[in-house]
Formats: structure tokens, sequence, C-alpha cells
């Protein structure tokens, strides 16, 4: 069994990894619908950021009125995506 803090050491370097990643592909990559869960690559990374900065603001923080940063289909490029990654 996992720790919190492990389980958030693994959760974030993997998040590092895939953002990475996506910082190396062309940007029309990055949001071409791929019909997966979240369609695109830059909505699965964002429904990663924003389903960890729930469970951290909810569970941990316990902020009552949590609301997600920003609606997805304002990110317009990989340097809003790290900034959400940075929270």
């Amino acid at each position: 069994m996992f720790s919190i803090n492990e389980l958030h050491q693994y959760s974030s370097t993997v998040r590092r990894a895939f953002l990475e990643k996506l910082a190396s592909l062309p940007w029309e990559s990055i949001i071409k619908n791929r019909e997966a869960s979240y369609y695109s690559m830059k909505d699965i990374m964002l429904h990663i950021i924003d389903n960890e900065d729930m469970v951290v603001s909810r569970q941990i923080l316990k902020v009552p009125d949590y609301k997600r940063a920003r609606d997805w289909k304002e990110y317009a490029d990989m340097r809003m995506m790290t900034l959400a990654h940075a929270r």
C-alpha cells in the first residue's frame, strides 16, 4: 500500500513525463481528436492535472467549493498547460 506522499510523488513524476513528451510534439498533434477518453492528448493531460488538483483541494485541504481553474477550451498552447501543471 502506498502512502499519500508516495502516491503524489508517483503521480507527479508520470504527469511531468507526459507533459514533457507533449511539449516535444506539434500543437496540432496535441489537440487532435483521437477518440480517446477525453478526445485529445491535451484534454487527457488537463483531466489528469484537474483530477489531482481536485483531490488535493477537496480531500486534503478541505476546500468546500473547489472549481476547475479554467475551461479546457481556454488552453491555447503548451505554455498554458505547463502553467496549469505548476499550480
